[in-house]
């Protein structure tokens, strides 16, 4: 494991983020954590590899600074070498996650459309269940919200003029109506409900990424050294 005397740039910061790289439970918090994503192999993959790629890189930074045969610059000059191969399989991987995002929300849109798609033969009654809406919106907070969600979640007629009548014929606000979008979704269309959420969720693990490249960056090499290493001459 990397000891406080293995890292070259001369900084705790850097120092913690070489152990850190080679703990399972810290890179879980820096790059996700492999379990959580289970349901995609492919994310699950690429979480898996940058993890080994970030113990590796760690521990050639510690050898590095073993290395007698190369100077301090050259040192530094290795170490941002090992620094760029790391973020780059990092902003791949920010890419890629972002991409099944838009996939799972791409699903999951289709899926609503498809499920909540209007039958021409039951406008009629899709309009009654519209007035009866309205009117039962105007008991505020009282029964009649309370009415409309049993209403949406026994009755896949309500769920459908739910998720097509705008607010303003329904008579409530607009919030009121995304919660009970939001309730018909999870009632008849779990599916698409699940595929927001783990989209949701690789949104969420795509923000690691950043902040993890600018980390390796700072504790990988100094800019300073590095940049010694062009004063060389050729002889």
């Amino acid at each position: 494991m990397t000891t406080p005397n293995t890292a070259l740039v001369n900084d705790p910061q850097a120092v913690e983020t070489l152990q850190h790289m080679q703990l399972p439970t810290q890179l879980n918090v820096m790059v996700g954590n492999p379990a959580a994503f289970a349901g995609d192999a492919s994310v699950q993959s690429a979480i898996i590899n940058l993890q080994g790629e970030a113990k590796r890189s760690a521990e050639l930074i510690g050898k590095l600074t073993q290395d007698e045969t190369r100077t301090t610059p050259l040192k530094h000059e290795a170490a941002s070498k090992i620094a760029a191969k790391l973020t780059g399989q990092a902003e791949a991987t920010q890419q890629m996650v972002l991409e099944r995002a838009k996939e799972y929300n791409a699903r999951a849109e289709a899926t609503m459309e498809e499920r909540f798609a209007p039958n021409e033969k039951r406008m009629y009654l899709y309009d009654r269940i519209a007035a009866w809406v309205a009117t039962e919106a105007k008991n505020g907070e009282g029964n009649g919200y309370r009415n409309i969600r049993e209403a949406i979640e026994t009755n896949s007629d309500f769920a459908m003029v739910v998720s097509n009548f705008p607010y303003q014929l329904l008579g409530m606000p607009r919030d009121h109506l995304l919660n009970f979008r939001a309730t018909a979704a999870q009632r008849w269309a779990p599916d698409a409900t699940n595929d927001l959420l783990f989209a949701d969720k690789l949104t969420e693990l795509a923000t690691k990424y950043p902040p993890f490249v600018k980390r390796v960056n700072a504790s990988f090499f100094s800019p300073f050294e590095l940049a010694k290493v062009r004063t060389r001459v050729e002889v």
